[in-house]
């Protein structure tokens, strides 16, 4: 909570209930004093003020210090590229949250002249309020093509309330310049007026678009009927079963390596070093850290994980890509054998309709993020603790020993293993998919050699007494995520296995 007076003061609370009184000593210098204790309410503390700066300003002999007129020409959006610049030199700020940064002003603040070209050591509490009233219940942007002089042309369409975690974003990023601005020392700003106790209670709680009480997930029965089903393709199979036994974030699963796997150890466990950001310094699709520090971590693999890995290694990857893998190549490459960060949620929900599900979960469309938030609630179900839900999920470890004095043992890595195996999938309903191709310059393959995803699926299918085979082509519907077309047994795909 703050106040502020014509004079060139400014009085806040601290989060320890300590008042303190910022008081101006020249254009765009600033000093501050601490209220003593015994002025607890605010207007106990107004009036210290009050008196306090009678007596400074008796001591220094000196008149009201006249407002810098420098200032009064500062607005948003006369210093938002100079913000923006300052931004893309500061190596800290990933790229993602550089473009984030520069979105939000430029879409939600930009827009709003009551905010943006006014001086920015006038805005107060109550216009950033009114103006974040609006931002949150009816700001939200959309794309609309339009056709205009027979050219399509990109417009932008304003209304809707704005996603919470979204209107989160906007507010930070205005927090963000405010305190970059304080720092610069870029005109007379006495605090951070984002940080007014008044404009915090506006914000909307960080809940998903679903809702506080709903959580995206997929049922165990819905998760074993993709994995079975053969309008699956392969890949999209063994990408979805390690997500949902690994909790493993759609950067780290695109950012996996074959030589980040040890599926032949005792224990099998894949690496979590790196992460693939959708965009990076190096443009779309960059290798870096994962996302947190907490993130680089080593995951005991699922027995039915280590099972479907094995085989898309030995022969399901070369199919894909048209060669034989090496060590350094990603465990789920494009097509040419890139990485890439395919549309998940896109594909998951086409994945589900392939299936014969709804790719809903209670009216809300499936997202990329339901398959770590399945993993963490099948371990809870499961009856896992939280602490070690937070190390396989790569959350910040809630207590001191954990995040500075546990090292990762193998009596550790077993525990972990433990609580992973305690995820139980029935894929004994499963169909093989068979892809009928050969090399370059081969003959037609026998029959008895056309069932070649045996390996992938016999060791998800244990126990069955009868497979039944489909052949499917390998497209690009892939990558867009459309069911792949089905052919007779007549279609070939050639290739070149190097």
């Amino acid at each position: 909570m703050s106040t502020k007076d014509d004079g060139g003061w400014n009085l806040f609370r601290r989060g320890d209930g300590q008042w303190i009184l910022q008081y101006r000593t020249q254009p765009g210098r600033w000093s501050e004093t601490r209220v003593p204790r015994t002025h607890r309410t605010e207007r106990a503390a107004q009036r210290y003020a009050h008196e306090w700066l009678k007596e400074f300003q008796k001591q220094i002999g000196a008149q009201p210090i006249p407002p810098d007129v420098e200032s009064a020409r500062l607005t948003i959006r006369s210093l938002a590229q100079r913000w923006f610049d300052l931004n893309e030199r500061n190596p800290k700020l990933s790229p993602a949250t550089r473009k984030q940064r520069h979105a939000c002003i430029t879409h939600h603040v930009f827009p709003y002249p009551e905010i943006a070209d006014v001086p920015i050591a006038e805005l107060g509490p109550a216009t950033l309020r009114a103006w974040l009233r609006k931002v949150r219940d009816d700001g939200k942007v959309r794309p609309k093509w339009e056709t205009r002089d027979g050219r399509r042309v990109r417009m932008l369409v304003r209304g809707g309330p704005l996603a919470p975690y979204t209107c989160r974003n906007v507010v930070n990023s205005l927090a963000g310049f405010f305190a970059d601005a304080m720092a610069e020392e870029w005109g007379d700003l006495p605090a951070n007026p984002m940080r007014h106790e008044a404009v915090r209670r506006e914000v909307p709680e960080a809940v998903t678009l679903a809702g506080k009480h709903t959580i995206v997930h997929f049922s165990k029965p819905v998760a074993e009927r993709i994995l079975s089903s053969a309008a699956v393709p392969e890949w999209r199979r063994v990408r979805t079963l390690l997500a949902v036994t690994s909790g493993m974030a759609e950067g780290e699963l695109s950012g996996l390596h074959l030589d980040d796997l040890d599926l032949d150890a005792a224990l099998p466990v894949a690496r979590v070093t790196k992460a693939l950001a959708i965009e990076g310094a190096e443009g779309w699709a960059t290798m870096r850290r994962p996302k947190t520090p907490n993130r680089v971590r080593t995951l005991p693999l699922h027995s039915l994980a280590v099972r479907a890995l094995k085989a898309w290694r030995s022969t399901g990857w070369a199919r894909w890509v048209g060669r034989h893998p090496q060590p350094t190549d990603f465990v789920f490459p494009n097509a040419s054998g890139e990485g890439w960060r395919p549309a998940t949620a896109k594909m998951l929900r086409a994945d589900l309709r392939a299936a014969g599900l709804p790719a809903a979960f209670e009216g809300h469309p499936y997202t990329a993020h339901a398959t770590r938030r399945s993993f963490s609630t099948w371990l809870r179900e499961a009856g896992v603790d939280a602490e070690t839900r937070d190390r396989l999920m790569g959350h910040a470890p809630a207590s001191v020993g954990e995040r500075h004095y546990t090292a990762m043992t193998a009596a550790v890595l077993a525990k972990l293993r433990d609580a992973v195996e305690l995820i139980e999938l029935d894929l004994s309903s499963g169909e093989l998919i068979a892809l009928p191709m050969r090399a370059v310059g081969e003959v037609d393959p026998a029959p008895q050699a056309v069932g070649l995803t045996a390996d992938f699926t016999a060791g998800l299918t244990a126990g069955r007494s009868k497979r039944h085979h489909k052949s499917s082509m390998i497209s690009k519907a892939r990558h867009a995520g459309v069911e792949p077309a089905t052919y007779g047994s007549g279609g070939r795909r050639s290739i070149q296995l190097s």
